[in-house]
């Protein structure tokens, strides 16, 4: 009877620890189907405040599990991920209004939005040194945020926990994961025994894995190739000489030997004109019809067709005055970046040349968590090619050949491939690096499936 009191009582504290983070509406938009949080964490015992957003499960929240969404960049806001296809709501660039999203992951996850790193969104820096971050105080930072909301939420410690991720966020996702592993290891030695955080697994979204492969890099011309966007014979005489790409944003000091250096001026400027570089198969935003000279390096970041309008309007909304009073943001914090990304978090990002690829081969090898990567397959950023090539160097054991699957519409989806019966590749048709906000009912299905215990590919698409 004392043992029961005491765990009401815990269970009591954990509901009221962030009262006043509750969000009880959103000025002008839909009510809210379940309970909202929003509010900021100081982070590794320093100034800075990771801003975050917790929306209880429209289900059974007690029991479903809780799933992480990261953004990328590195910079840009998972504000994005909440009001673009993941959350409860939707939001119309077009009306700045809000429509209730039935392909919501809400309805069966308790879903949690931190907008990383410090000085991305509202989450807040007291001085410009503070954008200076890199994978591994990111991790650090993300650890201690988790740490801090288990404490203040005991009640959802036993919930499934699912770390998910487009794009960079597919580099956070499995560092957040790897410190939650090594404490969970730790915990079991522990006397008497720490409490573990349940960590089941992964769902990565057009995700980073080795930047030898990821991004710009040397699987660069085999796609645009591929696309037709590069000529063979322009292929053939870069692989004959011998030339080779590399990202200088991570390979500091890299430049192309001279004989390549014209090769790869014309390779980088049929790469930057006339294509999104995120889905090679349409136009890019702003730039539809339009060719602008740029020869002198590859364009790395553009706007893309697929999430640009609603990510630029979005502020326009999150910066009102009766919006962020809603969400408890402080007048100390700065307004939300337009386009959802913060440029100089960006600039002053440190690239390590890993990604985040040994990780998830280290994970693997225990066996504990399942990794499905889902691969808009038309992605000029972060490339099937590239990642095909990534996981041919982990030498992983095919234990699912590759295998078409077929989508709600009746159609054939894609593929999936599944190795050491924990990862699990799975591509998408005609969608690119968006293809987590794109094929909505889709994706929505995949990740239920995922996260209902899904073991095969054959369990995740019910061929």
């Amino acid at each position: 009877m004392i043992i029961g009191f005491f765990l009401i009582s815990l269970l009591s504290l954990g509901q009221a620890a962030r009262q006043s983070d509750i969000v009880d509406s959103l000025p002008d938009q839909p009510a809210l189907k379940s309970k909202w949080y929003s509010g900021h964490y100081n982070v590794s015992n320093t100034a800075r405040q990771y801003h975050y957003m917790f929306v209880e499960s429209q289900g059974t929240p007690s029991t479903d599990p809780i799933i992480y969404w990261f953004d990328g960049g590195p910079g840009i806001s998972s504000m994005v991920g909440l009001f673009s296809g993941i959350g409860p709501l939707f939001f119309t660039h077009q009306s700045l209004k809000f429509a209730e999203n039935p392909y919501t992951w809400n309805l069966h996850a308790n879903l949690m939005f931190i907008e990383n790193p410090v000085g991305v969104g509202f989450s807040y820096v007291p001085t410009d040194k503070d954008t200076f971050n890199n994978d591994w105080n990111v991790q650090e930072d993300l650890f201690s945020f988790t740490q801090q909301f288990f404490a203040d939420f005991p009640e959802y410690l036993s919930n499934p926990l699912y770390l998910a991720g487009n794009s960079y966020g597919g580099i956070y996702a499995p560092f957040l994961g790897y410190a939650i592993h090594q404490y969970n290891l730790i915990a079991n030695f522990s006397t008497p025994p720490k409490q573990h955080y349940n960590l089941k697994g992964f769902i990565i979204a057009n995700g980073g894995t080795d930047w030898k492969y990821d991004f710009l890099s040397e699987t660069t011309p085999y796609t645009y190739a591929a696309f037709n966007i590069f000529p063979e014979s322009l292929l053939q005489e870069y692989l004959r000489l011998g030339c080779t790409i590399k990202n200088p944003l991570i390979f500091k000091g890299w430049e192309p030997v001279e004989e390549c250096i014209p090769i790869i001026n014309r390779m980088a400027y049929l790469h930057n004109n006339g294509v999104d570089i995120y889905d090679l198969l349409r136009m890019p935003y702003k730039a539809a019809g339009s060719m602008e000279n740029k020869d002198q390096g590859f364009n790395t970041y553009q706007a893309t067709t697929q999430t640009t309008p609603n990510a630029l309007y979005l502020a326009d909304y999150l910066n009102r005055k009766d919006v962020r009073e809603a969400l408890h943001i402080p007048d100390y914090v700065p307004d939300y970046p337009v386009n959802s990304q913060n440029i100089q978090v960006l600039r002053n990002f440190q690239w390590h040349v890993e990604g985040s690829g040994f990780i998830q081969e280290i994970l693997a090898k225990y066996g504990l968590y399942k990794i499905v990567h889902i691969f808009g397959d038309t992605d000029g950023q972060t490339t099937l090619f590239g990642v095909r090539q990534w996981i041919k160097s982990t030498q992983w054991k095919t234990t699912s050949e590759w295998t078409p699957w077929i989508n709600l519409a009746g159609n054939m989806g894609g593929y999936t491939q599944t190795y050491e019966n924990v990862y699990t590749l799975l591509t998408m048709r005609a969608v690119g690096h968006s293809a987590v906000y794109i094929a909505l009912p889709q994706i929505q299905d995949i990740v239920f499936k995922f996260i209902r215990g899904a073991s095969s590919p054959v369990d995740l698409i019910e061929i």
